[in-house]
């Protein structure tokens, strides 16, 4: 199969590397590792599992990704980010693809844990995102690689059958430091492209998604990491739209 699996390693985690590249198994494909941390672990995982491997610096999810893909052999490029598991019926859908429509890319269900338990409801309950694609099939924007890219050039998607399970941090401090660490980020990309946070914002927007995600998204069967995890995005947009705030008060919005 002329198919690259590219493994993005952004964080120090040599466990969750090995089980990402272990699950790779039986695919036939090129594996690269991508390394954009200061850590060794990814010399010798590459070496156990005979994976190529680049170094590279972190600039952000979409340049990162951009960058790993342009080191892949083939055309066919499948992304994975470190601590991601393919199971055995993804694997054998993405064996029976004949890989022949350039033009087509392909969304993955993934399959999210928290402290071991399957986050089947709320946010992460059906999380879907474009994983297989080739690489020549978009034009890329500023040298950047993400799903908007897909669906703004109309190129068609389809669902693989099978799951990649993942594991959320398994402590709620981890978990805040996710949040808060988005948080800001989202803020200051806001800012930048003039949008505006007002108290009414700020306040009712936490509520919002709260109700979302407990109520309507179901979170509140998946018992206490789904009130947990609601309570989560509350607190990540009123930290948000507070921060917005404050930047909107702070600095000009440039034009």
């Amino acid at each position: 199969m002329n198919l690259s699996v590219v493994i993005l390693v952004s964080k120090d985690d040599a466990e969750g590397t090995e089980k990402t590249l272990k699950s790779t198994g039986g695919l036939n494909a090129e594996i690269i590792l991508y390394d954009t941390t200061d850590t060794d672990f990814a010399e010798q995982a590459s070496r156990n599992y005979n994976a190529k491997l680049y170094k590279g610096k972190w600039e952000g999810y979409d340049r990162v990704r951009y960058n790993a893909a342009a080191r892949a052999a083939y055309d066919w490029v499948l992304m994975l980010h470190t601590g991601e598991e393919l199971d055995e019926e993804l694997k054998s859908s993405i064996r029976q693809l004949e890989l022949k429509e350039p033009a087509k890319a392909y969304r993955i269900r993934f399959r999210n844990f928290y402290k071991n338990k399957w986050l089947r409801h709320g946010e992460w309950g059906k999380e879907f995102h474009i994983r297989l694609a080739n690489k020549r099939s978009i034009r890329f924007e500023r040298q950047q690689i993400n799903e908007n890219l897909f669906y703004r050039q109309n190129i068609p998607v389809e669902n693989l059958h099978g799951f990649i399970s993942h594991t959320i941090y398994s402590d709620s401090g981890q978990l805040s430091v996710r949040f808060k660490k988005d948080a800001l980020f989202l803020a200051a990309k806001y800012h930048l492209q003039g949008k505006k946070s007002g108290v009414f914002k700020m306040l009712f927007s936490p509520v919002c998604a709260f109700l979302k995600n407990y109520l309507f998204k179901l979170g509140i069967l998946d018992g206490g990491p789904g009130y947990l995890l609601s309570r989560m995005h509350a607190w990540h947009n009123f930290l948000k739209y507070a921060r917005l705030r404050k930047l909107n008060k702070m600095l000009r919005t440039p034009l």
